[in-house]
């Protein structure tokens, strides 16, 4: 199985999905990190992920820079055809999520940092 991760800063990879790749990776998996920064290769390599690098300005709001990160993404996510892919935080979530429906894959998994999802009865 191939699994896409995207990452708004290549070091989070690292800092706190290190685990999660590593695991994903023990069991057989590959691994694609979409990753905005160099330089973090052979890190990550060693995390079992291959790297892929996309231009994010994360601070950006510009529809242009959007845009282009969006074509990209898509662009990538047509290249590698994982099975899953799974984001973190506002802007790849948001935009991972419509370029793997553009990209056609079903299995899209988004984690916002801070938010709690409380499942309560009344």
């Amino acid at each position: 199985m191939k699994v896409l991760m995207i990452a708004p800063k290549t070091s989070t990879f690292i800092n706190f999905r290190g685990d999660l790749m590593k695991d994903i990776s023990k069991k057989g998996n590959e691994i694609v990190a979409v990753c905005p920064e160099s330089g973090f290769e052979e890190t990550l390599r060693k995390l079992g992920a291959r790297c892929r690098l996309i231009k994010l300005n994360k601070n950006s709001t510009t529809i242009f820079d959007n845009l282009s990160y969006l074509k990209e993404l898509t662009k990538i996510i047509k290249e590698e055809n994982p099975d899953k892919i799974f984001a973190y935080t506002i802007k790849p979530v948001i935009f991972g999520s419509i370029a793997a429906h553009r990209a056609k894959i079903q299995e899209m998994y988004s984690m916002v940092t801070g938010l709690r999802i409380c499942l309560c009865s009344r």
